[in-house]
């Protein structure tokens, strides 16, 4: 089947295994290399040729493809994958980008029945990636070994109220940090805002 010297192009080859089809064609396409295609599938029992003279399989695959290739663009233009050598990281990744796919488009037909106001997807990402984190950092914030510094990045990052008069004080989740009877209220340092 992979041989494809002595096929003429538009050639198809088939072969069955209990429900499984294989599918090997040569492509039509005038170049000077025949192009051999293979496809496997589950749900194609018979070796018919469609209207347009390719195979079944083809013709159902070239009308569906659509949405794969939909989906792999979305996958790149936001991924959560990074370089990795071990495998079951990547599918984690993959089974990620695909859940959060996922999510944003449940949530936007919620939105549309409702007639709710749709977000772009960078903003949905953001919004429910913020949401997932804030649990676990307010549960930091309540740690006595916290440094001054993660506090106040919580603090800012999560939009935390901050006590006294001027937003540019030291939160009150972090004065358990500070020795109250000898320090008063610092201002942040400069470029540091919590807004």
């Amino acid at each position: 089947m992979k041989e494809v010297a002595d096929r003429d192009p538009g050639s198809s080859a088939f072969a069955f295994i209990k429900d499984i089809t294989i599918l090997s064609y040569v492509s039509r396409k005038a170049s000077k290399a025949k192009k051999n295609v293979m496809l496997l599938s589950s749900m194609h029992t018979q070796p018919s040729i469609g209207d347009s003279g390719k195979p079944e399989i083809i013709e159902f695959y070239n009308s569906t493809k659509g949405g794969v290739d939909t989906f792999d663009q979305m996958c790149g233009a936001y991924s959560t994958a990074r370089k990795t050598r071990r495998w079951t990281l990547s599918m984690f990744y993959a089974m990620l980008n695909a859940g959060l796919i996922n999510a944003w488009i449940i949530h936007g037909l919620n939105k549309q029945k409702t007639g709710g106001h749709f977000i772009q997807r960078k903003a949905f990402l953001q919004e429910l990636a913020l949401d997932l984190m804030k649990p676990h950092a307010q549960h930091r914030l309540n740690e006595s070994h916290i440094s001054q510094s993660l506090c106040l990045n919580i603090c800012s990052v999560f939009q935390l109220p901050s006590t006294g008069a001027s937003d540019a004080l030291i939160p009150s989740a972090c004065l358990t940090l500070l020795d109250c009877a000898t320090t008063a209220f610092k201002p942040l340092p400069h470029g540091i805002s919590l807004h």
